[in-house]
């Protein structure tokens, strides 16, 4: 479990959440709890929260109260989340790290190509 989330304040958190509204929930605020999930899980400190969760919701009967628990499970930990101010920078420089990686790869590879070119046209 990662140290700077509160597991206790995750807890509380879903325990005062409203099941009906979960029920109700609008589809951008399930599309943004499934960003903000896919943005924290790159972690792999975060991510063993999300899939302790999952086991939990796979091990239900799976029915639709389950999935609304689980539900509500996933976002109180994400609520948690973010009071982590280093970890969001971590993964924004993490993503930028990728990125960059990405374009020097990207830029070796066309420079191999020219060279075989070149190569072959001499």
């Amino acid at each position: 479990v990662p140290p700077l989330v509160d597991l206790m304040a995750a807890e509380r958190r879903f325990m005062r959440y409203d099941e009906a509204a979960f029920a109700s929930e609008a589809a951008s605020a399930v599309e943004e709890r499934k960003k903000l999930r896919q943005k924290f899980e790159r972690l792999s400190e975060f991510d063993v929260l999300f899939e302790l969760n999952d086991e939990a919701y796979e091990e239900s009967d799976k029915g639709p109260e389950s999935s609304i628990l689980w539900q509500m499970q996933e976002q109180a930990l994400l609520d948690c989340i973010p009071a982590c101010p280093n970890h969001v920078i971590q993964i924004t420089d993490l993503s930028k790290q990728q990125q960059n990686n990405k374009q020097i790869k990207t830029s070796k590879e066309l420079q191999q190509q020219h060279n075989k070119q070149i190569t072959t046209v001499c």
